[in-house]
């Protein structure tokens, strides 16, 4: 039989329950941000009565390519897309006109807020500029910030069973496309990502610079993420994971990063466009001297 102790105790966790939902029911309908989103969640225009200024910014927007591109570098990196969404764009203007594009209806796009801690600028584009974008980041080199990322991405998910294969000798080991590494690099480079970035060696020698000699945990995941946004940390963070002296770290730090003078070199023989290659070389410190290295 339940005690009346127990019973006050359930009721007292009921009455907790109920008062809670009620404060997040109100706080939601509360006039605002809150009240702003979840209704932009569920259509694709502003709320009725909601001030223009709570979700679309109101700065002056040049659509001129000419003046928005000059001394910019064409592609869709971090610095272009915060530029695009502080004037309420999702994208910013094309630069170029392609004739498969401009055959595409421009649609508006839907409204898409992610969280519901913040609030999130109802951003305009349409089909054409997404259809556009998609094309340019198929057929053109991808900012250093995306392939940073992308990169340590890779050397976490699939670098540890290389890591492990390469150290117990596995005989599946090739230092080319063992594992599941065929699949992306077959793949990648249909999207525009570099071959080069799928280097087994360098694949694996990442992920031996996050993980070193011991478990995964707060430490390893931290090196990653300072990794994944282009930082190379200090060398005592690494030593800190197990490496004996700076000279492994600093080896394991080449060899990881082997590929990008490979990849560069590579947009150099095919004549990409220099303002690529000088945009690389300045985010990930490289030299031409880096770049005429083994060239023969």
């Amino acid at each position: 039989m339940i005690s009346k102790r127990r019973i006050l105790a359930i009721f007292a966790i009921i009455a907790v329950v109920v008062l809670l939902s009620l404060v997040g029911y109100f706080a939601v309908r509360t006039p605002g941000a809150g009240n702003t989103i979840l209704e932009l969640e569920r259509s694709d225009r502003a709320p009725d009565g909601a001030d223009d200024t709570d979700v679309s910014p109101r700065l002056e927007w040049n659509d001129d390519p000419a003046v928005f591109w000059s001394n910019r570098v064409v592609w869709l990196d971090r610095e272009v897309m915060k530029a695009a969404a502080d004037h309420g764009r999702a994208y910013p203007p094309m630069p170029y006109v392609d004739p498969e594009a401009m055959a595409i209806a421009p649609t508006p796009l839907g409204h898409h807020v992610e969280s519901l801690d913040i609030v999130v600028p109802r951003l305009k584009g349409n089909n054409r500029e997404r259809w556009f974008w998609d094309k340019f980041s198929r057929t053109h080199p991808h900012p250093p910030d995306y392939l940073d990322a992308l990169f340590v991405s890779e050397s976490v998910s699939c670098g540890d069973s290389l890591l492990t294969a390469k150290i117990n000798g596995d005989p599946r080991w090739t230092g080319k496309t063992p594992g599941g590494l065929g699949r992306l690099r077959r793949d990648y480079p249909k999207m525009g990502i570099p071959i080069e970035m799928l280097d087994a060696e360098s694949l694996a020698a990442c992920c031996h610079l996050i993980k070193g000699d011991k478990p995964w945990n707060a430490s390893s995941f931290r090196l990653s993420q300072q990794l994944a946004t282009g930082t190379i940390p200090a060398v005592e963070e690494f030593l800190e994971r197990g490496f004996e002296d700076a000279s492994e770290v600093e080896s394991e730090l080449k060899t990881a990063y082997a590929w990008r003078t490979k990849y560069l070199r590579r947009l150099r023989r095919e004549g990409t466009d220099e303002s690529y290659i000088e945009a690389y070389k300045k985010a990930w410190n490289l030299s031409e001297d880096d770049l005429r290295e083994e060239e023969e």
